[in-house]
């Protein structure tokens, strides 16, 4: 493998890795600590997240 190749895949795989955790903490928040009710997304924006292997682009709902 060439370094080229090994760059975009270490790349590949830690954008998998930041959309899979942020996704986490996204289900984790919309639970209301009130009622134990799921929140409803209000809009679903993006967020840009700079990384040390490039800047990648996500979901970042407004929950309700």
């Amino acid at each position: 493998m060439r370094l080229n190749e090994a760059e975009n895949l270490l790349s590949h795989f830690h954008e998998m890795l930041l959309h899979n955790q942020i996704y986490e903490a996204l289900a984790a928040g919309r639970i209301c600590d009130n009622c134990r009710k799921r929140l409803v997304i209000h809009n679903d924006r993006g967020c840009t997240c700079g990384t040390l292997y490039g800047r990648f682009r996500v979901k970042a709902p407004r929950l309700r």
